[in-house]
């Protein structure tokens, strides 16, 4: 029998000048004077992510992690301020042949430049399982 437990984490800055292309946001080019570009858009944005899993008895096996980001971008005909959440857990449970598996999922998001509220969509999930070996 053994256990186990692992804890991660993550941050992110980023910001910048750039063009809208239509893959999004390209970075400009160093070196690139001012008065060349056209419409530069200024962009900035942060993320922070935390995540945790484990083993901590046999057959018991789980996750969740937590992501947050905040991104704006300034400049040319739309300027926006965004914000994304995401949130998502798992849980597995294993007793003889029978498995029982839970789980969660939530994203968050929303746009300044965009006329609707934020949007939140939640998902839930369980389920009992059973193997057989016919063979």
């Amino acid at each position: 029998s053994y256990s186990w437990l692992g804890v991660s984490g993550g941050y992110s800055k980023s910001s910048g000048m750039g063009l809208y292309t239509s893959q999004g946001i390209a970075p400009l080019p160093s070196g690139l004077p001012p008065p060349l570009i056209p419409s530069p858009i200024l962009y900035r944005g942060t993320t922070y992510s935390a995540a945790l899993g484990g083993t901590p008895i046999r057959g018991l096996t789980f996750s969740g992690s937590f992501s947050s980001t905040r991104s704006s971008t300034e400049g040319g005909l739309l300027s926006s301020s965004n914000h994304t959440q995401e949130a998502y857990s798992y849980l597995q449970y294993k007793f003889r042949k029978v498995f029982f598996t839970a789980g969660y999922s939530r994203l968050l998001q929303g746009f300044s430049a965009s006329t609707l509220a934020p949007a939140m969509v939640s998902t839930y999930y369980f389920g009992i399982s059973r193997w057989f070996n016919f063979f």
